[in-house]
């Protein structure tokens, strides 16, 4: 009797989950991530759903770094080179015109910048006994980890490639003194107003153009601290009305609109022979930059995959029914600086939290 009890317990703990993944989500909010999912035919639609609906609410916190990227389209079936192209800029025409004489004009000069696309994902494989034994949703937990691995994959293929570029200042020293290089740095190499106020010199005097009126920089939480507490910084709260908010964004100063993620990149190596970073300090590389600074693939039809193989579904492979599979595969994404001039790479130290920090 208390065998059939649990029985029907459990049954009915199956149809609330049920229920649930029917009425949880509304998928229609993710729709512009362009996602879709895969899996066997044993798996209802509303499953389905649920479980991709679970990696964009992960994924989609996330991706910092590649919102900012000018997108370009791949479509499926053209191959893995991705292109984007750029029109040079004109100088100023400074010759006076001449009553009823037509100019010569100028003949549009396009530049194209070319990257090949790789693909990227991750699964893990469920045995039968702990699906039946666990009294945990195994399957939905791994869902959620690896939406969030996934953003993180490709959140850091953008970040490195950002982190190649050539256009870099180095916080001075709280002396005044000029610093030359990352091991050179010490602890009162902080991110302070006059930093900020020279990495947007750099970009204005460039003439790169802002995005959506200011310029962006991606810093690490550590760094916050030297940001939020200058006396003319505005939280995000503030001017929250009606203005797009970017992921991560935590406010602006000095015409600089500062979104933190603690994917933002740090170094910790004294003993590289290349970009050592000093004794027993981390060195964070914070980024300034405008629009169209760089560039990130966007898939059509099936950008970011999650892929669920249920039990008996391995075929030969798996001919005691013993194994389900979760994961997730991205499709050929690249990213690339397309312009050098758009984009600053800030290197300073944190007097808190140099001293502890890991790189990453």
């Amino acid at each position: 009797m208390k065998r059939l009890w649990q029985e029907r317990r459990l049954l009915f703990n199956s149809c609330i989950k049920e229920k649930r993944m029917k009425t949880k989500l509304d998928l229609q909010y993710f729709a512009d991530l362009n996602t879709n999912i895969t899996s066997d035919s044993g798996m209802s639609a509303e499953q389905k759903e649920y479980y991709d609906g679970e990696l964009l609410r992960r994924a989609k916190p996330n991706l910092v770094h590649a919102q900012f990227g000018k997108k370009a389209p791949l479509p499926q079936g053209n191959g893995k080179n991705v292109r984007w192209r750029r029109m040079k800029s004109y100088g100023p025409a400074l010759t006076p015109l001449q009553e009823g004489i037509t100019p010569k004009g100028k003949k549009a000069v396009f530049e194209s910048i070319e990257v090949t696309a790789e693909q990227y994902g991750d699964y893990t494989a469920v045995s039968d006994r702990l699906k039946m034994e666990s009294t945990d949703p195994i399957i939905l937990e791994l869902t959620r980890e690896h939406g969030i691995q996934s953003a993180e994959t490709i959140d850091t293929v953008t970040r490195n490639e950002l982190q190649t570029g050539t256009s870099v200042i180095f916080a001075p020293k709280s002396t005044g003194a000029v610093v030359s290089t990352r091991a050179d740095l010490d602890k009162t190499c902080k991110m302070t107003p006059k930093v900020i106020s020279m990495a947007k010199t750099v970009l204005k005097r460039r003439s790169v153009p802002t995005i959506n009126g200011s310029y962006i920089a991606i810093i690490h939480p550590d760094i916050e601290h030297d940001v939020t507490t200058n006396d003319d910084f505005i939280d995000v709260v503030k001017y929250n009305n009606g203005e797009k908010i970017f992921e991560g964004e935590i406010g602006k100063l000095y015409g600089v609109r500062f979104v933190s993620t603690p994917n933002a990149k740090i170094w910790n190596n004294s003993s590289a022979s290349q970009g050592a970073t000093p004794a027993g300090l981390a060195v964070y590389g914070c980024l300034f930059f405008g629009e169209d600074a760089y560039g990130v693939v966007q898939l059509e039809g099936g950008n970011m995959e999650m892929i669920v193989k249920q039990l008996g579904s391995g075929g030969t492979e798996d001919p005691l029914n013993q194994r389900a599979t979760v994961g997730w595969k991205v499709t050929d994404y690249a990213t690339k600086i397309l312009d050098e001039t758009r984009i600053v790479r800030v290197e300073c130290c944190s007097e808190d939290f140099s001293p502890i920090a890991e790189a990453n």
